[in-house]
């Protein structure tokens, strides 16, 4: 779950967290033999057990996972305020409907570079 709120003197400034109770992440066993996911651990330094406590690198990695998806939250939001989000999603609907594709094409048509006049 994401949470935002407003913060500082003016209320200018944005807090974010996110809270994820019950993500289940592992660094040994299970699927960590694989290939791809023994590289993505053994490039974050998290595979194995730590050797300083057990579920150091499994508490290490859910974080890395909770950054990732904070990080996430924080594009989507960025691209609901501005627009580009109904924007992208015009123009890159698989199937439109006649109107959406009037739609679309007036989009595009007002995003086209304007040609500049060589000197």
């Amino acid at each position: 779950m994401a949470n935002d709120e407003q913060s500082g003197e003016n209320g200018k400034d944005l807090h974010m967290s996110v809270t994820m109770p019950s993500i289940e992440v592992g660094t040994v066993g299970g699927g960590t033999h694989l290939k791809s996911q023994g590289a993505a651990l053994d490039l974050l330094g998290l595979r194995g057990s730590a050797s300083s406590a057990p579920g150091d690198h499994a508490r290490a990695l859910a974080r890395v996972v909770a950054g990732s998806v904070l990080a996430g939250e924080l594009s989507l939001m960025s691209a609901l305020a501005a627009g580009h989000l109904v924007r992208s999603h015009m123009l890159l609907n698989r199937k439109p409907t006649l109107h959406e594709e009037q739609k679309t094409e007036k989009i595009i048509e007002n995003e086209k570079p304007e040609k500049r006049e060589e000197a």
